[in-house]
């Protein structure tokens, strides 16, 4: 063989080898977003954690997946999820209308228990949600609180970009209520020591799930099995529930 073809032969071979082996550890990676949500989702020192974030991350680890997270509104967050802009959101509810443009994982990240907040000296009473109508009451856009509350018509709703936002427009009075969930809520108060409120009545408990985007290609919906598979694997082994339990240490 002519030394000429003999070294081409040889380089392309080489080219093949590096290749391979550069598939072979290279990881997939996950683009997930989120809202400052703590102690689910949370971004400190510039770094992404919380409850939620930590078990995005074992689930992905357990996959050979490198979840990158970024931070928006959730209003945002859903939107880039719908134009395949990113590869997944964490965490929210199932609704009809996310379903056609998102999948859930298989099981649950965590669960969160709906609230209605409202100042420590307010003098309101509420006996069920139809009574929600005689006030005003903070919402977060694009935010789900499950079916009842959804699809009730004549609320007063003031809506916010954030739950800061919302929990400050009920300290300084430009609403009388807020929908939340309490651990939420409770957290943000632990850096506003002197804001007192109350919980005045319970929506629901309802879980949150990783959504992933039906429109970012192949890949993804691949992903979202997998990671799916992971999940339920953490959930069987104690994995989920140990995550819960150093968080509910936190409080």
């Amino acid at each position: 063989m002519p030394r000429i073809r003999l070294t081409s032969f040889f380089f392309s071979l080489l080219v093949l080898i590096l290749a391979t082996a550069h598939g072979a550890i290279a990881e997939d990676k996950l683009t997930v977003a989120f809202e400052p949500y703590p102690p689910y989702e949370m971004f400190e020192n510039g770094v992404a954690r919380g409850m939620n974030v930590d078990i995005i991350r074992e689930a992905c680890s357990r996959i050979d997946v490198t979840p990158e997270f970024i931070m928006m509104s959730w209003s945002r967050a859903l939107l880039e999820l719908r134009e395949g802009r990113i590869d997944a959101a964490s965490s929210g509810f199932k609704t009809m209308e996310r379903e056609s443009y998102a999948l859930y994982s298989s099981r649950p990240l965590s669960y969160e228990e709906l609230v209605i907040i409202a100042p420590e000296n307010s003098t309101v009473s509420l006996g069920s949600l139809n009574d929600l109508r005689r006030y005003r009451i903070g919402v977060v856009r694009q935010h789900s609180y499950g079916h009842e509350f959804d699809s009730m018509r004549g609320l007063d709703k003031d809506f916010s970009k954030t739950v800061k936002t919302q929990l400050d427009k009920m300290l300084h009075g430009r609403t009388d209520l807020l929908i939340s969930n309490e651990v939420v809520i409770r957290h943000m108060l632990g850096e506003q020591p002197n804001a007192k409120v109350k919980t005045v009545f319970r929506v629901e408990r309802t879980p949150l799930y990783l959504l992933f985007s039906r429109n970012a290609g192949d890949d993804v919906l691949d992903l979202s099995k997998r990671f799916s598979r992971a999940l339920e694997a953490m959930w069987h082994d104690g994995t989920v529930k140990a995550i819960h339990a150093r968080y509910d240490s936190e409080k």
